[in-house]
C-alpha cells in the first residue's frame, strides 16, 4: 500500500477539484488542469494510481466520500474505475500540454491526422501522405507555415531528442528508416514547399491567361 504522503496528495487533489461537482467531473478536471505543469499532472496520476492499490472499494469510498467530501458519485461503474479513468486523463492532459507547446495545430492534424498506423492503406510511400494532404489543404501559406515549423523544429534538436518528440509527444506513426528524423522530416518540408510553388505558379498561369 502507498504512504500517507501520496495518499493525502491525491486527496487534497479530490476535495479541491470534485467537492462541489455533480455527474460533470471531466470539465471540472479541465478547469483544473490549465494552470498546472505536465510534470505536476504527471506526477498527480501516480498519487492517483498509488491510491487505488490495494484499497478495497469500500475503503476507497470512506477516503473519497468522507475525507475528500467529494461529491461525485461514478455508479453504475466503481471508485476503482473512475480513479483509473481519472489517471489517464490527467496523463492526457499532461501530454497534450506537452504538444501544444511545441507544436501548432496545424503540424498535430498533419502528424496525427495524416501519418497514423494505417497511412499505407491511403498512400504508397510518405511523399503520398504528404500530397494527400496538400490535396486537402491547398493553402500556401498553411502549407509554408508547416514546412516552416518542421524546418525550425530539426533545427531546434538534436536527432535523439528530435525522434523522442515525434515519437512519444506528437504520435508520429511512421519509421522513416533508413533516413533519420532530420533528413526525413527535411523532405517532407522541402516537398510542402514544393507544393505550395506549384500552387503559386498555377495561380500565376490563371492569371495571365485572364488578362486581355
Amino acid at each position: 500500500m502507498s504512504d500517507g504522503t501520496d495518499v493525502e496528495a491525491a486527496v487534497r487533489f479530490i476535495a479541491g477539484c470534485f467537492q462541489q461537482v455533480g455527474r460533470n467531473w471531466a470539465d471540472a478536471l479541465k478547469m483544473f488542469v490549465v494552470d498546472q505543469s505536465p510534470a505536476d499532472l504527471r506526477a498527480l496520476a501516480q498519487d492517483i494510481d498509488d491510491l487505488r492499490q490495494d484499497r478495497s472499494e469500500a475503503e476507497l469510498a470512506t477516503l473519497i466520500k468522507q475525507r475528500a467530501q467529494c461529491a461525485y458519485d461514478p455508479r453504475p461503474t466503481t471508485y476503482h474505475d473512475w480513479l483509473r479513468e481519472l489517471s489517464g486523463r490527467l496523463r492526457w492532459h499532461a501530454r497534450r500540454i506537452e504538444v501544444n507547446r511545441v507544436a501548432s495545430r496545424d503540424l498535430q492534424q498533419f502528424f496525427g491526422g495524416y501519418f497514423h498506423q494505417d497511412w499505407d492503406l491511403e498512400a504508397d510511400d510518405w511523399e503520398g501522405v504528404v500530397d494527400n494532404y496538400v490535396d486537402d489543404i491547398p493553402d500556401v501559406g498553411r502549407l509554408r507555415a508547416l514546412a516552416g515549423e518542421i524546418a525550425a523544429l530539426c533545427e531546434k534538436y538534436a536527432e535523439p531528442e528530435l525522434e523522442q518528440l515525434m515519437n512519444r509527444t506528437i504520435l508520429l506513426d511512421f519509421r522513416p528508416w533508413p533516413l533519420t528524423h532530420h533528413e526525413w522530416l527535411g523532405g517532407v518540408a522541402a516537398r510542402l514547399h514544393r507544393h505550395a510553388d506549384g500552387i503559386e505558379a498555377a495561380r500565376r498561369t490563371v492569371t495571365q491567361d485572364r488578362r486581355p
